[in-house]
């Protein structure tokens, strides 16, 4: 049985781990939705270079876009949902819809944040939960913290 849940709902309700994807010239929003999804107990996997906004004058790196791409589809891969990211203007190109098709296919919930406000609404089985069971951090960090 599936049922249908917000955006907002998801992210307050539940704990899991989630993708954002967008263009990399919305790096103050990925920040942004990356700070609320943090205090909300989600674990935030995204982009690790900003070539249209923060690194555009960094020294170029050797790299391989296409292994950087599928890095970034394994990063779906492990998350419960995706944030689609981008701001007033809503804007979504084709390497972020390639990024909804994948994530469309492997059945993960989809959402946007345009740099205000969390939206959209997905077909789910159930709301994760990661922290329902903590007690193998809990009782690491319990004996970490006598020594």
């Amino acid at each position: 049985m599936t049922v249908t849940v917000a955006a907002n709902d998801y992210f307050s309700k539940g704990s899991g781990t989630v993708t954002l994807c967008g263009s990399t010239k919305f790096f103050e929003q990925c920040m942004e939705a990356n700070r609320i999804l943090t205090f909300q107990h989600w674990i935030v996997l995204m982009c690790g270079s900003w070539g249209h906004s923060y690194h555009k004058d960094a020294t170029p790196l050797a790299r391989d876009y296409s292994l950087i791409k599928q890095l970034h589809f394994h990063k779906i891969l492990e998350s419960d949902a995706i944030v689609v990211v981008s701001d007033e203007s809503e804007y979504i190109g084709e390497s972020t819809r390639e990024e909804i098709a994948f994530s469309q296919h492997r059945n993960k919930a989809i959402f946007y944040y345009d740099g205000n406000d969390f939206s959209g609404s997905a077909e789910i089985h159930s709301i994760p939960d990661k922290l329902a069971d903590n007690s193998l951090i809990s009782n690491w960090r319990g004996k970490y913290t006598q020594n």
